[in-house]
């Protein structure tokens, strides 16, 4: 029978929840724990950003919003022990201070090589002109 139709059984009335025993974390209503959606958004941030630190700009960005993401998830899943993942907000507070490590590391390495081959190009280039000018100059 479907509720449409007349005569059908109401729906068995709710039952309360019960308190949870000490010790025991609470259940927030309908049945579902506290979720920690930022110890999740840490981690796939840190991930990410860890696979885009060369980017530069996106290993950097990224980096740092796992940082504030870990942070702030993990103080929640201290302050409440019925937050879960505390330890994927741990995992992508460290992603987090890698990856913008590793990002500024790369952002040095890069201007450093860039730096080098602009001397050796610009030593290169005087020695081209200098001698070009003896070899073609006028006597």
């Amino acid at each position: 029978m479907t509720d449409d139709q007349p005569g059908a059984a109401p729906p068995p009335p709710q039952q309360p929840v019960p308190p949870a025993a000490q010790g025991q974390p609470q259940v927030a209503h309908g049945g579902q724990q506290p979720g920690n959606g930022l110890a999740v958004a840490a981690l796939v941030c840190g991930i990410v950003g860890a696979v885009l630190f060369w980017t530069a700009v996106g290993g950097f960005v990224l980096g740092v919003l796992a940082i504030i993401f870990g942070f702030i998830g993990k103080r929640r899943a201290d302050a409440n022990p019925a937050v879960p993942h505390r330890g994927l907000a741990i995992a992508g507070l460290v992603l987090g201070i890698l990856t913008v490590v590793f990002t500024l590391i790369w952002v040095v390495a890069i201007n450093n090589a860039v730096d080098d081959a602009n001397e050796d190009l610009e030593e290169f280039n005087e020695s081209f002109e200098q001698e070009f000018n003896e070899d073609f100059s006028t006597p």
